[in-house]
């Protein structure tokens, strides 16, 4: 008989997986039936017991402890009386005693229906009463042990001893993210038994907390904090095993839990204070340690973590500023819809706990590693990551809150992504006027702040100006309630005002959204999604927009006076072709080449600037950057600048490098001939020459396809500036320090006034290759000296004296021979994605014009054109 069989709302396997297939078998075995009734062997009894619940869990248990944890059937009994005072009523259902004191229980069981926390609690009485160190309950589908540590408190362990182990065997051997995982598998096979870590963290309030005298988010939030930085060193290998455990004795855990936070601290400055101390008492901190230990923090997005900080903050601050939570599911549709890329910069100006931040980092995280062709397991918060993903967090996201508590819990989020460093600022987003004032006034901000500060304001569009930054992607869940009463605050905006002209006193949704919209100033681009993806490929899509006739469509739907758009309305519109799904596969295949030739562009241009940092020793180069520096008065006549900005540190320190590295090093003004600026031209036409101007000049490439045209031709330009193969451009206004050599076919266009011309010597040109020096100007060793010698009020700009006294190390050719090769690949890479999205387009046009045969034909021959020879 299957013991499911009367216990049908049980899964057998479930069972085996809690008590063991021997323990089950066991027990069904010694069943039988009566009369209509079910009746089991008692194992410590020795007689027949009606097979009711209860009595069914307890044989299971019973067999399990003899069969698996090998005690002696004689050290087991059941129904085993507890007194208090004259109260002998009560029996425990299972008692194990002492080994060597065969009349003093060593562990209590209770097998109960309900809830854990009373559980917990009539067993707490039952081990005071008794004296057992050890006690346990289940419920069938899920057993917690606990360790007796004193009359007053409980620790969680993983396990009960064994007959030949004693309890520091279980609670005191070394552990590992392994043991962890082990430990969560056996959680998720018990299924909505298992407990989730905020309510673990909720059981610790009422036990433990309430009673201890502190701050709960203080002491909970170190407490996770340090198991997040045990995890993590352990699994990289810094330390062999977890040191966030709960063994020796109450003092001595009270000391290396200090020690491990304090390292913790140390690795991730600037969300503790230095002299942060753990204010817990030892026996309490005992017991937090214990209930904390064998949960894995870290998983696939930290959803865990998540959860447990959101709570958290939320019991000292929800609602009462007008916060609430966003939905990690709403967070994650926002994420994929908005789709961030490695070269986008992303920020979310009311970030709270960092969800949006944190999930738009593991989405780019996951393109960078599929891109490296690297994996991505269940283990991917935890792990090394390639410095894309770090340089990724480091530049390119950004998060603001003007709560405190919201602000750390958000950065060490972002400092465990961003490998110790992060760029989430403690700034009140709508009183970005005082900004200055605080960060001038404020020295402790400035210690934890400033560098992801410093990193914050050169996405300013106009210097010295906090109203206006240029992000590619906001996301932000701002507050909508709350009063405000500083009406210099409310003052600059103008749904701060009511309509008769007074200043409103709560916070609404759309103020937060009107401050929170000039941080994406490049709102020209309208993201489609539609639910039917099998009808319509989205590459497809692509390909018919782009097409002849999708542009026409377009145009019609275009409106406007003096700015031609298209509303989302109109944008919704718009009519599509429903080809068949073979074509539309095909098309889309096209696209979809096309765009992983892009990747593999961006891939060699990056290898391209590794390969010239690596030469130069400067692969992992960290620019000092202090606070505060001086400059000699004889420094600044000298060099003739009165700014700060133009005598950092970090531009000398640069230099220095430079010439460490032992190359012979020139300035530029030696090795070229004299500089020219381009040609001022306003007249743009149709069709006509390519005229380059700064938007032109990407990374080592000019952008001859989308450059505007006017209508003269390189000899008719009224100065010569004239272009040849091999020469080098680089952008002097602007988005100053962008460099590109000319390829052949460039040479036939116009450069605006806003680009130098860079040709070399003749003894020069076998010394210098072209990609290098543009691949240097455009590396971080170029930019440092292009920001040196910057200088403008609203736009910045290089003369061509700035540009003649940049310092160029010369690295061996076979060195630069590398560099050019990448280079070299990637253009390769751009112009056949460029050939494919154009077939793409063809494609399109030739279905709509002739039909699908003639378009699939089509794209056949391009396919049969570039596929490899046998």
């Amino acid at each position: 008989m299957l013991i499911t069989e009367i216990l049908n709302d049980l899964n057998r396997d479930a069972l085996i997986d809690l008590f063991g297939a021997p323990a089950v078998t066991a027990v069904e075995s010694n069943l039988s039936e009566k009369a209509g009734k079910f009746y089991v062997q008692c194992l410590a009894r020795n007689k027949k017991i009606q097979a009711k619940r209860e009595e069914l869990v307890r044989q299971l248990w019973l067999h399990r402890l003899v069969l698996h944890y090998q005690y002696p059937v004689a050290r087991l009994t059941v129904e085993y009386p507890i007194t208090f005072g004259r109260d002998s009523s009560k029996r425990a259902d299972i008692v194990v005693f002492d080994s060597d004191r065969p009349t003093v229980p060593y562990l209590v069981v209770e097998v109960k229906q309900g809830k854990l926390k009373d559980g917990k609690e009539q067993l707490r009485s039952y081990t005071h009463a008794t004296g057992a160190p050890l006690a346990m309950w289940c419920n069938g589908v899920q057993a917690v042990t606990w360790h007796r540590k004193n009359p007053n408190y409980f620790v969680e362990i993983p396990d009960i001893p064994s007959a030949a182990q004693t309890i520091d065997d279980i609670a005191g051997q070394p552990w590992t993210v392994d043991n962890l995982i082990a430990i969560e598998k056996k959680r998720e096979a018990e299924g909505k038994g298992a407990r989730s870590l905020k309510q673990l963290i909720e059981d610790m309030e009422n036990e433990v907390l309430a009673n201890a005298g502190v701050d709960v988010f203080e002491e909970v939030f170190k407490l996770i904090f340090t198991k997040l930085y045990d995890e993590m060193y352990c699994f990289r290998g810094r330390h062999k095993y977890l040191r966030f455990r709960n063994s020796n004795t109450a003092a001595q855990l009270k000391a290396n839990i200090q020690g491990l936070f304090d390292d913790a601290r140390q690795q991730w400055p600037g969300v503790f204070s230095e002299d942060e101390k753990l204010k817990l008492g030892p026996e309490h901190l005992q017991v937090c340690v214990g209930s904390l230990e064998e949960w894995k923090l870290f998983n696939s997005n930290l959803d865990v973590v998540d959860e447990a900080f959101e709570y958290l903050v939320s019991k000292s601050s929800k609602g009462e500023k007008g916060q609430y939570f966003t939905p990690r599911w709403v967070i994650d549709l926002c994420v994929k819809m908005l789709n961030p890329h490695e070269a986008e910069t992303v920020i979310d100006t009311a970030c709270g706990s960092a969800g949006f931040t944190v999930h738009a980092i593991f989405h780019v995280w996951k393109q960078i590693l599929q891109d490296e062709g690297l994996p991505v397991s269940h283990l991917f918060t935890m792990e090394a990551k390639p410095q894309r993903c770090r340089d990724y967090v480091q530049d390119k996201v950004f998060a603001i809150d003007f709560d405190e508590k919201s602000v750390r819990v958000a950065r060490c989020l972002n400092l465990i992504a961003g490998d110790g460093q992060t760029n989430v600022l403690h700034l009140n987003t709508l009183d970005w006027l005082k900004w200055e004032e605080r960060i001038q006034q404020d020295e402790d901000w400035r210690d934890t702040y400033g560098e992801g500060w410093k990193k914050f304001k050169k996405l300013r569009a106009v210097k010295n100006d906090n109203r206006t930054f240029r992000f590619d992607v906001l996301m932000a869940n701002p507050p909508f309630a709350g009063d405000i009463k500083q009406s210099d605050m409310l003052s600059p905006y103008e749904l701060g005002h009511k309509t008769n002209g007074k200043l409103e006193s709560k916070i609404g949704r759309d103020l937060v959204i009107e401050e929170s919209l000039p941080a994406n100033i490049d709102q020209d681009v309208a993201r489609i999604t539609w639910p039917d993806k099998q009808h319509l490929l989205p590459e497809f899509v692509v390909a018919y927009l782009n097409s002849t006739f999708g542009q026409d469509r377009i145009t019609r739907y275009a409106s406007g006076m003096v700015q031609h758009g298209l509303s989302l309305e109109k944008v919704r519109e718009i009519p599509l072709p429903l080809l068949s799904p073979e074509t539309q596969a095909a098309i889309a295949e096209t696209v979809r080449a096309a765009l992983r030739m892009r990747r593999q562009a961006v891939k060699n241009i990056h290898e391209s600037e590794q390969t010239l940092l690596r030469a130069l020793g400067l692969e992992n180069w960290q620019p000092p950057e202090p606070l505060t520096y001086t400059r000699s008065s004889c420094d600044v006549f000298a060099a003739g600048r009165l700014d700060a900005e133009h005598f950092q540190p970090k531009f000398d320190a640069m230099l220095n490098a430079i010439y460490a590295t032992g190359f012979e090093v020139v300035e530029l003004a030696n090795a070229i001939l004299p500089i020219k600026n381009g040609f001022d031209s306003r007249l743009f036409v149709e069709d006509g020459t390519p005229y380059i101007r700064v938007g032109d000049i990407g990374q080592c490439r000019i952008k001859i396809e989308s450059a505007a045209r006017i209508p003269i031709s390189t000899s008719e330009v009224s100065k010569d500036i004239s272009l040849e193969v091999d020469d080098v451009l680089f952008t002097r206004k602007g988005s100053y320090g962008n460099a590109a050599p000319v390829r052949s076919g460039d040479e036939y266009v116009v450069i605006s006034s806003e680009i130098m011309l860079i040709r070399r010597k003749k003894q020069w040109i076998e010394k210098l290759l072209p990609e290098y020096l543009a691949m240097f100007f455009n590396s971080l060793a170029g930019r440092y000296q292009a920001e040196k010698w910057a200088h403008g009020v609203a736009f910045y700009s290089i003369s061509q004296d700035d540009l003649n006294s940049f310092l160029i190390p010369i690295i061996p050719i076979e060195a630069q021979r590398q560099i050019k090769q990448f280079i070299d690949v990637a253009e390769i890479s751009r112009r056949r994605a460029a050939q494919l999205l154009n077939a793409a387009q063809r494609a399109v046009e030739i279905a709509i014009e002739t039909d699908e045969v003639a378009a699939l034909a089509f794209l056949n021959a391009i396919d049969e054109r570039n596929s490899p020879s046998p």
